[in-house]
């Protein structure tokens, strides 16, 4: 589970995300992805490489546990892996899993490698997998587990088999486990399908399971049909189930927008016995005068007397730079008819640094500073980038973040990208021969030993050792004898 969490986390990775719009990664634009480009490009600068820090790590403490996070990127600012730390009672801390990601097929899905930390060395063992057709299309997903027995071998615990139409659309994709008892090798956890309209948006989406025992056949389980904007994201849609062979609406999701396109209100129904559809919750945003920065939600529920009532409401407050600072969570007290605070989370900033000299932080700083009250609205809310320490306290006691940073004009071998750059190592030297560029050179501290600035040939003299070339934007290891 942690593995598949991890895959799905990553920014354009995980198919489960892409089936939500039955399209691959790259097609999609939805209003989140609008509203967070809106958002953030107030704190972005152009992204031209020239980076100053690069995110390193992230330690995370809580009552329960220390944990240390690590991160490598290449040099385009992906994260190409990430190092899991931790500290047990009677141990200190120490590594313990790494996932490693691998963009050379693909850059939208790469592919995912983990290892655990065994015996003082990192031994690899899981991996997930793409398969793409000649379209570019990726038709099989697999998940492999590492087996030892009398040899290693490695076993597809899960695979997704995809289809698609002539414009890259996914027409269908359907799972399949691994059966652990051995009985018929493979059984297929259900499917999805999905239809498209003339702008190749979803406008339904049906679900199958396969029903092995009394018609051995598909059987369809639900449906959901969109209403779709010109944007491509969908103003409500109603989903139906199956499950007594005729369609009875489960539920249904209607959206107003505010003249911005954000949502400002977000109401949910849902089929309530005899009652039928009820409007069961409710959630209402308040925005700052751009429109589209949140300041405030409230969310009503329907359960407990059964009509719309306060339930719970966050209050949001941006520093001058227009990072989110605070959310302030409070929760409906019924019986005093006031709000009760639950939850303080508090993100801190160095704004010394501008957010685009920061290699990286995207992914790294929405993981873990996003608020954990999920709600519709929260989604189109993303979180600011560069935060050093992010903080909350609940009843059960206080949750910290740190971010820590290393200088990007250093350079370590485990953050490069390794290519044929035509830099060879000598006896005494190393030398390039190439078209002008500027050369940097690195030991394997990190630490920048010489440079040279648009040079076609050169010899550099250096020390016996292995160390670093950085040729433009672009890297490779070299020994000197």
């Amino acid at each position: 589970m942690k593995k598949l969490l991890f895959a799905m986390l990553l920014a354009g990775f995980a198919f489960g995300a892409a089936a939500q719009d039955g399209r691959a990664i790259k097609q999609r634009k939805t209003q989140k992805e609008i509203i967070e480009k809106v958002m953030n490009s107030r704190n972005e600068t152009v992204r031209d490489q020239s980076y100053s820090q690069q995110a390193d790590s992230i330690a995370n403490i809580d009552v329960w546990s220390k944990m240390c996070y690590k991160y490598e990127m290449d040099w385009k600012g992906r994260v190409h892996s990430e190092i899991q730390y931790q500290e047990f009672e009677d141990f200190p801390m120490q590594a313990t899993e790494k996932a490693v990601m691998d963009y050379e097929t693909s850059e939208a899905l790469p592919n995912l490698y983990g290892f655990y930390w065994q015996n003082g060395e990192w031994t690899e063992g899981w991996k997930e997998i793409y398969t793409f057709d000649e379209n570019g299309d990726a038709v099989l997903w697999q998940q492999l587990d590492k087996q030892t027995t009398d040899s290693v071998w490695w076993n597809v615990t899960y695979y997704n088999e995809m289809t698609y139409d002539e414009n890259h659309n996914m027409l269908t994709n359907t799972a399949y486990m691994f059966d652990m008892w051995g009985m018929s090798g493979y059984f297929t956890e259900g499917k999805e399908v999905y239809e498209y309209d003339e702008n190749n948006f979803v406008t339904a989406m049906e679900s199958w399971y396969f029903d092995s025992y009394e018609v051995n056949d598909w059987v369809l389980s639900s449906r959901t049909e969109y209403v779709r904007m010109p944007n491509g994201d969908y103003s409500e849609y109603t989903s139906y189930s199956y499950y007594t062979g005729e369609p009875v609406i489960s539920d249904k999701i209607v959206k107003d927008f505010n003249e911005q396109g954000a949502i400002e209100v977000y109401h949910y129904f849902n089929n309530v016995d005899s009652k039928g559809l009820v409007e069961t919750q409710r959630y209402t945003a308040t925005f700052l005068e751009d429109g589209l920065t949140v300041s405030e939600y409230l969310v009503e529920d329907y359960w407990m007397n059964e009509v719309l009532e306060p339930y719970i409401k966050a209050v949001y407050s941006y520093d001058a730079n227009g990072n989110r600072e605070t959310v302030d969570n409070f929760r409906w007290n019924d019986s005093l008819s006031v709000w009760e605070e639950t939850t303080l989370m508090t993100w801190e900033y160095d704004n010394a640094v501008a957010a685009g000299e920061v290699l990286g932080h995207d992914y790294v700083w929405n993981r873990f500073g996003c608020s954990p009250m999920y709600s519709p609205l929260e989604m189109t809310i993303p979180v600011y980038n560069r935060w050093n320490r992010y903080s909350y306290e609940t009843e059960d006691g206080a949750t910290v973040c740190e971010a820590f940073y290393i200088n990007w004009n250093s350079v370590s071998e485990n953050e490069i990208e390794l290519e044929n750059l035509n830099v060879r190592g000598l006896e005494g030297m190393i030398r390039y021969e190439g078209e002008a560029a500027n050369i940097g050179v690195f030991d394997m501290a990190g630490r920048c030993v010489a440079t040279r600035a648009n040079v076609m040939n050169c010899d550099i003299n250096l020390n016996a050792g292995a160390y670093v070339v950085r040729v433009g934007e672009r890297a490779t290891k070299v020994v000197v004898r």
